[in-house]
Parts: structure tokens; C-alpha cells; sequence
């Protein structure tokens, strides 16, 4: 399974429930990176080896531009859920997806 890095958008207790179920999960705001521009947050997450999930398409824009392969970014269309919502819904692309996000 793949250890996966939330964005400031998400919500905070979304990590605290998905580590209760095995998830390998951090908020960036339990690493200090709650202010962080999102090119820093790529760069940290591609460094410790995680995928990053965000609710805007900025992580993927840049990526872009840099010509960047990793790390990979999830990106949650739906707006407004809860962590325990937010938390099933990751579970679910992880367990569907996790091989293929890790690559």
C-alpha cells in the first residue's frame, strides 16, 4: 500500500482515521508543512516516497510544467466531505489503486 501525504485542503482527522484502518497516511500540516507552497510539498513527498491527494489541480499543473513523473497526486473532485467520508473514499482508490499510485 502506498504511504500518501493530504493537502491543507483535506480534512486534518481524514490521516488520524485512515492510520486506524493500516493506511500509511500524514496530513501536511502534522509535518509543518501547513503553509507550504505545493511545489515544496511535491518535493517532500516525492523525497519520503508518498503520493500526495489534494483537492485542486495545482499539484498536477506544476508537475506539468517541470516535466515531473512522481510523485503521484490523487485528485479528489468531490468538495465538502468529512474525514470519515473523505477517509472511506481514499481507502477505497488505495485499495483499488495503491500499486499503481506507488509507481
Amino acid at each position: 500500500m502506498s504511504a500518501l501525504l493530504l493537502d491543507q485542503g483535506l480534512p486534518f482527522s481524514t490521516a488520524h482515521l485512515m492510520r486506524e484502518t493500516g493506511h500509511d497516511v500524514a496530513h501536511v500540516a502534522e509535518m509543518g508543512l501547513g503553509e507550504a507552497p505545493d511545489d515544496h510539498i511535491l518535493t517532500v513527498a516525492r523525497d519520503l516516497g508518498q503520493a500526495v491527494c489534494a483537492l485542486d489541480g495545482d499539484c498536477h499543473t506544476l508537475m506539468a510544467l517541470a516535466g515531473a513523473t512522481n510523485p503521484s497526486v490523487i485528485l479528489i473532485r468531490r468538495q465538502h466531505l468529512k474525514a470519515p467520508a473523505m477517509a472511506k473514499l481514499l481507502g477505497e482508490v488505495l485499495n483499488l489503486s495503491g500499486e499503481a499510485i506507488a509507481n
